[in-house]
């Protein structure tokens, strides 16, 4: 016979800790005028309330914790109901079906014809049981056994004699299921019965740090912290390795998190905007829609937006959007000056290399850029125009131009790539597109992007907080918005229309697989997120705490996280040309680039890096840095000793 645990087993909740409920109970009696504590304190006293229970009672009821919490708060017996139900009311609708342990239960239950329930716990029987029912676990010949019922705990053993005794079974006969180490695991052992213990309804590390923060983000975080192990616990993905165990538990408790906000706010926008196409543009864009599908019917606000997915790139917008060729044109064809190149150029106003011979091979980009307007100007010009005609033909097929209103959801950074879109628009009469932005950044850029929204920080505005070589989340975000197929080269005619030109799929880790399991770890929480309280709490609230995940992550990774994100390998070219990992390890042979430049080689990651890299290699580099240093000095004081002697002479 089979016996499960309840909670953290076979039904889930959406809050990290069991404690952090207090806080909403808070809230709502708050709100009620049931209690003047506020709820972070409500939650110290209801928690205090508890454990004087178990102290007096070993293995309390409800009623009685709520009789020590009456005290506590000298609040009147009807208030206490009020405040009991909503307890009740809260524990229902805020713990959620385990997917994976319902299977388990479902074939426990073919084999034996009924299953076992155990749990220490101080809520009703009654109640247990129909929370259990309406969520598809307990059939009609299940028995559930409850600590404040029996008088016995299952952490001394003493639950688990008493079921064998009513079961009239032997402890070999019996296999239970659970999440806590000591009472569903642990004692079962030593009492010969079978046992196994359910890990994946414990929180994990990223998911403790976030439960940790519950307080100070007025619960939020153990929204987050709850919502990624039901989105772990839901997937059931058994990883082979510990590289796809670190994608899998990053996608759950930081990627998700901090996408699915990102999403859910852009559709709330979109909404009040009354955007009645929302596109989202590949390849960023990929995961965001998936996000969206998975929130937009969960509010019935969204149900008007319809949602696109979009094949487009800077590589294959860009180039369509030159009508003349200006500072604006200058500013984006040659960024990134210092690695230039006449391939990259080419490909940035895209021409192919047969055109290479009529560029300077210099990198300085004032001879590149006089060659590009007096040898090739009209040319990229013929190209930009077809390139257009086949833009628009494309979102002509998309349905996207016949008068709705069309909004475009995009991780941003410069703006350029949908400035260039809004350009081609103007210029053929079609009313610009609302944009929705995670952050823009201050490019300087002279043409500015018309109807753009940020939810986290905008630069230009001076608003948010803004990215730095340490704490760079355009980069982050952009690995976690890994695609399953390769960059938009362009577009091209059919027989059946317009489809657009794609590259090979880039492998962002030796190892396939990997960008699926990424994707269905975010999507997964997206999922949960949408059945949970966090749908109704704006995302904006939670921009607080999307700081400290991103700048936790990036500044301060653990060995894990650097050894399998500083692995990832990220097109760092507009173009597509290069991927270098983003923290890449430094080797000895980079000894002399340190001397002669004085410095440590650029690296995407620092932080990354600096774990990744050997400190035995770090401590000859930075050597080499010093050695570099004393050399200047002493090729300065050789210099001013020349000139010295040359005086005297």
């Amino acid at each position: 016979m089979d016996s499960y645990d309840v909670f953290e087993t076979a039904l889930l909740r959406v809050v990290g800790e069991p404690s952090s409920l207090f806080i909403f109970l808070g809230k709502r009696a708050f709100k009620q005028g049931w209690v003047t504590k506020m709820p972070a304190y409500f939650k110290f006293v209801r928690t205090e309330a508890e454990r004087e229970a178990y102290r007096k009672h070993q293995h309390p009821t409800l009623d009685q914790i709520y009789k020590i919490l009456a005290e506590l708060l000298e609040m009147p017996p009807n208030q206490m109901e009020k405040l009991k139900r909503e307890e009740l009311r809260l524990e229902a609708d805020w713990s959620k079906p385990n997917p994976t342990v319902l299977k388990l239960i479902n074939e426990s239950r073919k084999r034996y014809g009924r299953v076992l329930f155990l749990s220490d716990m101080y809520l009703p029987r009654d109640f247990i049981e129909k929370n259990l029912r309406e969520k598809g676990l307990f059939a009609e010949d299940d028995t559930l056994y409850l600590s404040n019922q029996e008088g016995a705990g299952k952490s001394d053993g003493r639950l688990f004699h008493k079921v064998l005794k009513r079961e009239q079974i032997s402890s070999v006969d019996l296999h239970h299921h659970g999440n806590c180490l000591r009472a569903d695991f642990e004692v079962p052992k030593q009492l010969g019965i079978k046992a196994s213990a359910y890990r994946e309804g414990n929180l994990n590390a990223n998911e403790k740090e976030l439960e940790n923060l519950s307080e100070s983000t007025d619960g939020i975080s153990s929204l987050w912290s709850g919502t990624s192990r039901r989105a772990r616990c839901g997937l059931a993905v058994k990883t082979r390795t510990q590289l796809r165990k670190t994608i899998l538990e990053t996608a759950t408790s930081v990627a998700g998190p901090i996408l699915t906000t990102f999403v859910h706010w852009s559709l709330l926008q979109a909404a009040e905007d009354e955007v009645e196409n929302l596109a989202f543009i590949a390849r960023d864009g990929q995961i965001l829609y998936k996000i969206a599908k998975r929130l937009k019917h969960s509010d019935q606000r969204l149900d008007k937006i319809n949602l696109h997915y979009l094949y487009g790139s800077r590589q294959a917008w860009r180039p369509a959007s030159i009508f003349e060729l200006r500072d604006f044109e200058r500013n984006w064809i040659l960024e990134g000056s210092h690695e230039l190149t006449r391939e990259k150029v080419l490909a940035r106003v895209g021409l192919d290399n047969s055109f290479a011979k009529l560029l300077p091979l210099s990198t300085n980009p004032e001879p590149l850029w006089a060659a590009l307007k007096d040898q090739l100007g009209q040319t990229i010009l013929d190209s930009s125009s077809k390139r257009r005609k086949q833009l628009l033909s494309y979102f002509k097929s998309k349905e996207l131009l016949e008068g709705k209103k069309l909004g475009f959801v995009e991780i941003g950074c410069t703006g350029t790539t949908l400035r260039s879109v809004e350009s081609i628009f103007n210029q053929n009469g079609i009313p610009s597109p609302k944009n929705y932005f995670f952050a823009l950044s201050n490019a300087h850029q002279k043409q500015e992007l018309n109807h753009a929204s940020t939810y986290y920080c905008n630069e230009k505005e001076n608003i948010g907080l803004h990215a730095s070589s340490d704490f760079n989340y355009f980069v982050l975000l952009e690995m976690f918005c890994a695609a399953s197929h390769g960059r938009t080269l362009g577009y091209r005619d059919t027989n059946d229309g317009i489809e657009p030109i794609l590259g090979p799929k880039q492998e962002h880790w030796n190892d396939q697989g990997s960008t699926d399991l990424l994707q269905k770890g975010i999507t997964s929480f997206a999922k949960a997120y949408a059945d949970s309280p966090l749908i109704a709490i704006s995302p904006s609230s939670a921009i607080p705490l999307v700081t400290r995940v991103i700048s936790k992550f990036w500044q301060e990774p653990d060995s894990l996280i650097a050894k399998t994100w500083g692995s990832y390998r990220k097109e760092h070219d507009q173009s597509g040309f290069e991927a270098p990992e983003m923290g890449r390890v430094h080797k000895l042979r980079d000894l002399l680039y340190c001397i002669r430049a004085q410095q440590l080689p650029t690296t995407w990651w620092s932080a990354a890096t600096h774990i990744r890299t050997s400190q035995t290699t770090l401590k000859v580099l930075k050597f080499g840095i010093f050695v570099g240093k004393q050399l200047t000095k002493v090729r300065i004081g050789l210099g001013s000793l020349k000139k010295t002697l040359l005086r005297q002479n």
